[in-house]
């Protein structure tokens, strides 16, 4: 949405923070798969809009955690969904994408697999473990 920055997940429906995971993914999956998707070293949406409206719509400053939108609670999903389309939409090619990103965090916090929505060094794990036992 151009003046939120976020995503809606039907026509005529507000922006909602866990879209930004649900929608927001498609870009980094279509990414994986072939370079073409990205434009200009980006991906092929408004990253900076979508972590602003992440960070300063959806982040619950007074509880904790991130909602659907202001004015509604935080809750678990939300959370979750916020926390991985903001982790995703800092995906570029080039460094400039990003709203925020402390340079002391774990690499896994920011290496989030887009089909998963799990750290990618955790996924290699699961995917390791569970060849071990065929």
């Amino acid at each position: 949405m151009t003046k939120e920055g976020g995503f809606n997940g039907r026509t005529n429906k507000l922006v909602d923070c866990c879209y930004s995971y649900w929608a927001g993914c498609v870009f980094n999956l279509l990414a994986m798969s072939d370079k073409k998707y990205y434009f200009d070293n980006e991906l092929l949406y408004d990253q900076l809009s979508l972590q602003a409206y992440i960070l300063f719509a959806c982040q619950n400053s007074e509880d904790g955690g991130f909602r659907d939108k202001p004015g509604y609670f935080s809750d678990l999903i939300h959370s979750n969904y916020g926390i991985v389309g903001l982790m995703l939409s800092q995906k570029s090619q080039t460094e400039n994408r990003k709203v925020v990103l402390d340079p002391d965090l774990p690499k896994s916090f920011v290496d989030f697999n887009p089909l998963y929505g799990i750290p990618q060094d955790k996924l290699e794990k699961a995917l390791k473990y569970y060849a071990e036992k065929k």
